[in-house]
């Protein structure tokens, strides 16, 4: 059985790279596979514990995934996120007789309360918390074209952590925040937001980005997108709810 999570150690799991066998310490930003860098293979690091994760039902919410999360330290979140739940009407229509739907945002009627309303919330947690727990205070810098950079936002301020987001002028509309206390004057604090111009789009927001990151280098930490394992993890989340929920594997899982 794993340790609490006030009592975890990084060396507890290790990154993975599929395509050429190499692991990793994590050390909280690694998102790419230095071997197959390289050679210019682009690879996916994975999450290998060195233990068996389970469920931990002592908690709720997102810390009962804790396990299965490239995290270290504890984890404190009230918000629902998720819930999964049995289909009656749709899959009588359609014909199937095990149907679940797992479901992410904001529902008052499913009790779930996604602060931004989206699955990118999944993905700031899991981003954000990985550098927090490894003590890392350098500014995180990305490219969105909206949902991901409100949910950043939003996570980067509550967890007091510097961020930098590049997005287009277009999307200004999308970076709303909920309104808290104390949230506004956090934004203003850690969250740094630059507005590229029309006809401006996510393409050209990727490029000045990396160009930041290129002229700052040392000085920022780039996101990573879907490479990095921050993300990935967080998104399983949603097969570990059908299982929390029916304690099974499903058959098919289609994960949109």
């Amino acid at each position: 059985m794993r340790q609490s999570p006030s009592m975890l150690k990084e060396n507890e799991y290790d990154l993975y790279c599929s395509s050429c066998g190499n692991s990793y310490i994590d050390d909280g930003y690694r998102i790419t596979c230095t071997i197959c860098q390289n050679k210019e293979i682009k690879s996916i690091l994975e999450f290998r514990p060195r233990y068996q994760p389970e469920i931990d039902y002592k908690y709720s919410n997102l810390a009962r995934y804790r396990n299965f999360l490239p995290f270290t330290g504890e984890i404190n979140d009230e918000i629902v996120y998720i819930t999964t739940q049995k289909s009656k009407s749709f899959a009588s229509k359609y014909g199937f007789n095990n149907l679940y739907f797992t479901y992410t945002g904001y529902n008052e009627d499913l009790g779930i309360a996604s602060p931004t309303c989206s699955f990118k919330d999944f993905e700031a947690f899991g981003v954000l918390n990985r550098l927090k727990s490894y003590d890392i205070s350098r500014p995180l810098l990305l490219s969105s074209a909206g949902n991901t950079a409100r949910a950043i936002a939003y996570y980067a301020a509550k967890i007091h952590y510097p961020v930098i987001i590049i997005v287009p002028n277009n999307s200004r509309q999308y970076l709303w925040l909920p309104h808290e206390n104390g949230l506004f004057d956090n934004v203003t604090k850690y969250v740094k937001i630059f507005f590229v111009n029309q006809p401006g789009n996510f393409n050209d927001t990727a490029k000045l980005a990396n160009l930041l990151g290129a002229h700052l280098d040392d000085e920022v930490l780039s996101e990573g997108g879907y490479f990095n394992i921050g993300r990935t993890c967080a998104l399983g989340i949603c097969a570990l709810s059908f299982f929390d929920q029916t304690g099974i594997f499903p058959n098919h899982f289609v994960q949109a």
